[in-house]
């Protein structure tokens, strides 16, 4: 019997970088991200990261 865990845990299927995301991306948001990741220095999964904890903060507020 095969897991279908185990196929996504397999780290020889040959995956890329937007194909790890757990989300779809449209490329004008992808390229959006891109320029200001470089403009700043980071990497675009940083700056993905900081804007979702950021994101996160701001509606944890605003719901209180």
């Amino acid at each position: 019997m095969r897991y279908n865990n185990a196929v996504i845990r397999n780290h020889k299927n040959p995956k890329t970088k937007d194909q790890r995301m757990f989300f779809v991306l449209e490329d004008e948001l992808k390229d959006a991200i891109r320029e200001i990741a470089q403009e700043n220095y980071v990497s675009e999964s940083q700056f993905v990261r900081e804007s979702v904890r950021r994101n996160i903060l701001a509606y944890k507020k605003a719901s209180l």
